[in-house]
């Protein structure tokens, strides 16, 4: 047990290593959390006015966050031997080591954490984020890190704990890439924990992207028991810029909170950003944001909150009055329900206690269109009072059993059409199966199909925003076929790795490359003198080629996919002419997520622009156009060490079409001016010490 001591903070007050004098309640519909680590708003402006402050300096007033979530613990997996790694930016400096690791020591960001709890704050880490490397090989794995968070963070003991006797109030996972496996073994884990531990209420919480069912979360919300989910409403079709429209998909969560979702009770948030700079899409005004936070509390009963990205930028945005945006937000979210939504206030109601041990039970009868994925085995809820039993560490929960007369799962290079209403064998935890379109889950030995959500498609782990051709399962399976034969003879002639690590299913056919086709032509002609420079230099100890290319023969399969951003001229880099009636600005988002090992900072990705369009610049690396095909080249100097996601903004001026010569009957408004995902390739070099 950790050594029980109480110490006097610089700001004068008395704070227990383990007691938080909590006011938060996690079932009210008032709550705000933001994100603090990352420094965003002096990365972005100038002066030491917007650097990101230590913190507990933002925990001075009661009149701002309920939550405030550690970003990020963003390395662990299992080629990371020993402990993790956390980056808290400019407020714990990498010198600040324990000696032999990489682990950071932050006795500052402790006291912080003591006196911000002292305040009826909870102080919550955050796993996962866009740059890291991070995931579990299996569920032992899993079970085995959670007591080393528990040690490190949570209740537990260790000689190294980086925020010393500080106690956080639980655990986030934003999970933006990598394996699926293993998370809700990790949460079963952590919950037999927190069980044992009566000193004190401890949370789990995910940040998942706004697309229903999440690509990477979306199994887990559905296996285990979750106090809150901290959904992005950025960076995505179905952001708060579409509120008001169908795209817009607050019900979903909220169906899923009150059907599927194993805590029944669970808050969802609506996450968004806390200024213009803080993502690519989003950001809406305090005023329109008022507005929202106005409709979806009166609406949808799951409702929680409000969470923002990131602290820093929400404390250096201010309204026309001068008012902070967090805390004009937290003051929205503080009124009265009656004054807002009339009526009586919602009853408090006891907080659930998350069972330890789950019970299965039948399978539900299938959901209406549209719906979530059907449910886990639900668990029996313990009485109101009763700390449930302590049990032995417990897997993750499995899906149910299928008769005996269904055939046997099939192997990882199979490939499955589902039909509806056909026998099935349950897929793999985490991976989710689809026909093309729609998503298939196993119920009670049959497929049932079911539709994603508007705009969205089929992934192997969850529905997402894929801008390309869909195919019939039966084409796909077509290809996937003529794929494997191609590699086998590869295999037999050049003595290459099986087939098993480059099979590429179904699902992932549509927007998923290994890119080693289109090497040769990727290469050709990047050292050229004229126009941006997207040539590679690898580093000294690189495998690299005989041209001195990085060598990525061994490259993972990605998610890539493209977003249209508003292309105002207050947006774009460059000054539009309003006397040019023949061409306009575009902004297009480009978005890549590992499925496998982490993104090095040695990577490129190619893909083609529609006719008339040139491309003018880009928020991140280097690029160059020819003709209609465009290449980006990270800038290794600026990128970080490892990342499960690559997201930049592409911009340029495209000429518009003349409405004279368009004889196919389509509006030019109506015509989608983004790349195709089918035909992009992403690659990125191996990392020292990854799988091949």
């Amino acid at each position: 047990m950790v050594h029980l001591t109480t110490l006097t903070l610089g700001l004068g007050l008395v704070a227990s290593s383990w007691l938080s004098v909590s006011a938060f309640n996690p079932n009210t519909d008032t709550n705000l959390v933001t994100y603090w680590g990352q420094k965003y708003a002096s990365n972005l402006r100038s002066g030491n006015q917007n650097r990101q402050k230590p913190l507990g300096e933002y925990c001075q007033t009661s009149d701002g966050e309920d939550i405030i979530v550690l970003a990020f613990l963003h390395v662990f997996n299992s080629a990371a031997r020993g402990l993790p790694r956390m980056d808290l930016s400019n407020q714990c400096l990498p010198t600040s080591l324990f000696p032999g690791t990489s682990l950071l020591h932050c006795p500052d960001t402790g006291a912080g954490v003591k006196m911000c709890q002292s305040k009826g704050k909870a102080i919550i880490l955050s796993l996962g984020g866009a740059a890291g490397a991070y995931g579990f090989s299996d569920d032992s794995e899993a079970r085995d890190f959670a007591h080393t968070i528990w040690n490190l963070f949570l209740g537990g003991s260790s000689a190294t704990r980086p925020l010393d006797d500080a106690i956080l109030d639980g655990v986030d996972l934003d999970i933006e890439g990598g394996l699926t496996a293993g998370y809700p073994a990790f949460i079963a884990e952590l919950r037999s924990l927190f069980a044992a531990d009566t000193r004190k209420k401890y949370y789990i919480t995910a940040a998942p992207q706004c697309p229903f069912p999440d690509a990477y979360l979306g199994a887990t919300l559905q296996a285990a028991w979750i106090d809150m989910v901290f959904v992005q409403y950025y960076n995505n079709y179905c952001g708060t810029q579409a509120y008001g429209s169908f795209n817009f998909n607050f019900d979903q969560w909220d169906t899923w909170a009150k059907t599927t979702s194993i805590n029944k009770n669970v808050k969802v948030y609506l996450g968004v950003p806390a200024s213009q700079t803080a993502a690519n899409a989003g950001y809406v005004t305090i005023d329109r944001l008022r507005q929202i936070i106005d409709d979806v509390r009166c609406k949808y009963s799951s409702f929680g909150g409000v969470m923002m990205w990131d602290t820093s930028q929400a404390y250096a945005n201010f309204d026309s009055t001068g008012t902070q945006y967090s805390i004009a937000a937290s003051r929205q979210l503080k009124r009265s329900r009656n004054e807002v939504c009339g009526g009586s206030e919602i009853s408090p109601v006891p907080a659930p206690i998350p069972p330890t041990v789950p019970i299965p039970i039948p399978a539900p009868a299938p959901l209406p269109v549209p719906a979530p994925p059907s449910p886990p085995p639900t668990p029996a809820q313990p009485s109101v009072g009763v700390p449930p039993p302590v049990p032995p560490p417990v897997p993750s929960p499995a899906p149910p059993s299928a008769p005996p007369s269904v055939p046997a799962s099939p192997q990882p290079n199979d490939f499955v059409c589902p039909v509806d209403g056909k026998d099935c064998q349950p897929p793999a935890p985490g991976e989710m199966v689809c026909d093309g379109v729609k998503y298939a889950t196993c119920l009670n030995g049959k497929w049932l199909l079911q539709p994603c959500a508007p705009g969205t498609h089929c992934t192997p782990h969850g529905c997402d925003f894929i801008n390309g051709p869909i195919k019939t399962c039966q084409e796909l399976q077509e290809e996937a076929n003529m794929r494997m034969k191609a590699m086998d003879i590869k295999d037999v002639v050049d003595g290459m790795k099986s087939t098993s690590d480059r099979f590429m299913d179904s699902t992932r056919g549509n927007y998923l490359s290994f890119d080693e086709d289109a090497m040769d032509d990727m290469g050709d002609g990047l050292t050229n003198d004229s126009g941006p420079q997207a040539t590679f230099h690898a580093p000294a100890d690189a495998n690299a080629t005989k041209d001195g290319s990085i060598d990525m023969k061994d490259s993972q399969p990605f998610l890539i996919d493209f977003m249209e951003l508003d292309a105002g001229q207050e947006f774009i880099s460059f000054t539009i002419d309003p006397e040019d009636v023949t061409t306009r600005p575009f902004r297009t988002q480009v978005r890549i997520r590992t499925n496998g090992d982490a993104i090095s900072p040695f990577w490129r990705v190619s893909f083609y622009v529609k006719p008339g369009e040139i491309v003018h610049s880009t928020s991140r690396g280097k690029f160059r156009q020819r003709g209609l095909k465009v290449l980006v080249t990270s800038d290794h100097t600026q990128e970080a060490e490892q990342s499960m996601v690559v997201r930049f903004v592409v911009e340029g001026i495209a000429t518009k079409r003349d409405t004279d010569d368009i004889d196919d009957g389509q509006d030019e408004s109506e015509e989608s001016t983004l790349p195709d995902p089918a035909y992009a390739r992403f690659i990125t070099k191996r990392l020292e010490g990854q799988k091949s």
